[in-house]
């Protein structure tokens, strides 16, 4: 039997994540009357969502608002409700959770996450979707953000948080190996491209 198809947007951070999720959340009729369907989390959520974090949270073990049960349960849901359009699932936490519930280091944690992800999601035919920015250039995006935000390392030397990123976020090699080694269709998207005649969400969807 043909799998439905998911397109699992899954960041990076500081590539219009917002804005595109945003986009499919005001826009979620019509997007459905063309055959993509952007969910929510009904049955076990009733809360109107705009993006899908807490569902890629929930993949990592501890972190996020949903058991096993509820993820089976939803995601039979979407199976059921779906026979006659795409899914898109969006949320950067996707590009950087680690399966909290062992030790080891990055790389092992990482892959066992998306070991996870991709046992869960393989009733669906999944395309992953991976936006890229420069790595100089995000870096410096996502200092700022910590800084704004007020966590930890926003009080961090840049140097220090420099140092601490390379061992994580900034491994866009490792983490694309790995992606397409778990996901059979993995899409990778210049930022840049994306922004190129400043309509963002436009090229995002119809690429």
């Amino acid at each position: 039997m043909q799998k439905n198809k998911l397109f699992l947007h899954v960041g990076s951070h500081k590539t219009g994540t917002t804005a595109i999720q945003r986009f499919a959340y005001l826009n979620r009729s019509t997007l459905r009357a063309k055959g993509f369907w952007y969910p929510d989390f009904y049955p076990i959520d009733k809360s109107n969502i705009k993006a899908h974090h807490q569902l890629a949270k929930s993949f990592s073990g501890t972190e996020g608002k949903f058991s096993n049960r509820q993820l089976t349960e939803l995601l039979n849901y979407w199976e059921e409700k779906c026979k006659d359009c795409q899914l898109f699932v969006s949320a950067e936490p996707f590009f950087r959770l680690l399966e909290k519930n062992i030790n080891g280091d990055w790389f092992y944690r990482r892959e066992a996450y998306l070991s996870r992800v991709a046992d869960f999601l393989s009733r669906f035919e999944v395309d992953a979707v991976l936006v890229l920015q420069r790595q100089d250039f995000f870096v410096t995006s996502l200092y700022h953000e910590h800084i704004f935000a007020g966590l930890p390392t926003g009080s961090d030397s840049f140097e220090q948080f420099l140092s601490k990123m390379e061992r994580t976020n900034l491994r866009y090699k490792d983490n694309i190996e790995l992606m397409k080694k778990k996901f059979n269709n993995v899409r990778i998207i210049l930022y840049d491209e994306l922004i190129s005649d400043g309509n963002l969400c436009r090229i995002f969807l119809v690429g």
